[in-house]
């Protein structure tokens, strides 16, 4: 029998140090059944059209100016960047607002702790729009600045 380790990120609370390979491919057949499931509640297609449509509309819920937005990156999530030093992130579909919700209270918790990280907006958030659901944040460059695995690595939350 061959084992293979099954990293923590993939271990869904099952507190196994090791697992048959056939297990570990299991798990991973999880996370495309969870990605097809979302993809599912998105039949117009999550494209740069359907998602700048739902930017405009959250943008006005919000209070904020659409017009200038470009879109940064389109993927599991569209992300804009508005003219005013503002990120715009749309998640797919609704099945993501728990993980916004959480994603959302994580950052404000890292600024009340002055723990130096991305700003969620202090505006009430996240909104559902187009069924999608939409975040804002605080822009921290100008342009899309990345950084390497090390860099963001050598950054301890431990100390929180």
């Amino acid at each position: 029998m061959q084992v293979s380790p099954l990293s923590s990120s993939l271990d869904r609370g099952l507190h196994v140090a090791e697992v048959t390979e056939s297990e570990w491919w299991s798990s991973l057949q999880l996370v495309t059944e969870a990605f097809a499931e979302t993809s599912a509640l998105d039949p117009g297609g999550f494209t740069e059209a359907s998602t700048c449509g739902t930017l405009v509309r959250a943008c006005e819920l919000a209070g904020f100016d659409d017009r200038g937005a470009r879109l940064i990156r389109l993927g599991e999530h569209a992300m804009f960047r508005l003219a005013e030093s503002v990120v715009v992130r749309i998640a797919r579909t609704v099945a993501y607002e728990a993980d916004a919700r959480r994603e959302v209270g994580v950052a404000r918790w890292l600024e009340s702790e002055s723990y130096p990280a991305v700003r969620a907006l202090d505006i009430s958030q996240p909104l559902v729009v187009d069924s999608r659901v939409v975040t804002f944040w605080k822009s921290i460059a100008d342009g899309e600045q990345f950084g390497t695995t090390a860099v963001w690595g050598a950054r301890s939350l431990s100390g929180l």
